[in-house]
């Protein structure tokens, strides 16, 4: 079975956690809330890093403002 990481972060969305990336790090929360097949999610995320950092924004990154933005 292939993996769509777009869609298992649809998932973890839906699921209660919220994926976010700080540097080289994958952050996840769930706002304090429990989350059942919580290890399943973590074990996913473990496992597939690579594929799913790149679909995450950076949360520290500087924003860069449109110019044509009023």
């Amino acid at each position: 079975m292939r993996f769509d990481a777009s869609y298992f972060i649809d998932l973890c969305q839906k699921s209660g956690f919220k994926l976010s990336r700080e540097g080289g790090l994958l952050v996840y929360s769930t706002g304090r809330k429990r989350v059942e097949g919580a290890d399943f999610f973590i074990d996913a995320m473990r496992q597939h890093k690579a594929e799913i950092m790149p679909l995450l924004e950076d949360a520290n990154a500087v924003k860069q403002l449109d110019l044509f933005d009023s």
